[in-house]
């Protein structure tokens, strides 16, 4: 009787080859749910780092819709944009002051590649955007041409800013990084 005792299929424990498939398998999981937390982490990072950059772009987008808004006269080619009308800056602030004056923004060659500048009244020149190649705009209504012959006296001579138009902003590659539909408003 002891002897069948002893070699008894009935056990209450682990072999020591269970145990350790167990903690590798125990590990392999552990490895995977860090793997997803990290990745988690590094989107949440990257997810504030875009917020953040993306907050000064949104300034400069709206200071300048602004002055698209509040112009009178509109001309433009594949690098510069002038504007006349009610764009004029505090030189100290540069808050609008809504006072008549003329605006380029440009886009000129720096040592880190290139920029767009806003120019105030030929004096105050602040760069608005890194990175930009050109800036282009769209008319997106039909015009008379005789309209166009005569620009209104508070465009600066200037022809009229168009009621509807695109303005894109590039990167030196063509890549669109800015790209909005101004409706300009009527007087």
């Amino acid at each position: 009787m002891g002897m069948k005792r002893a070699f008894s299929t009935d056990r209450s424990g682990l072999t020591l080859i269970e145990l350790v498939a167990a903690m590798v398998l125990a590990a392999m999981m552990m490895v995977g749910l860090m793997n997803i937390v990290w990745s988690a982490s590094r989107d949440l990072r990257q997810v504030d780092s875009d917020a953040a950059s993306d907050f000064p772009t949104t300034l400069l987008i709206e200071q300048i819709r602004v002055d698209l808004q509040n112009a009178r006269g509109m001309q433009w080619n594949a690098v510069s944009v002038m504007l006349h009308g009610f764009v004029s800056r505090d030189a100290s602030t540069r808050l609008p002051l809504l006072t008549e004056g003329r605006v380029i923004y440009r886009v000129v060659a720096t040592e880190s590649g290139s920029a767009l500048i806003r120019e105030q009244n030929g004096q105050m020149r602040d760069v608005m955007w890194m990175g930009v190649g050109r800036i282009l705009v769209d008319s997106l209504e039909q015009t008379d041409p005789e309209d166009s012959l005569a620009p209104l006296p508070e465009a600066g001579g200037l022809a009229a800013v168009p009621s509807k138009f695109r303005i894109t902003l590039t990167d030196p590659r063509g890549r669109i990084l800015w790209r909005e539909v101004i409706h300009h408003h009527e007087d």
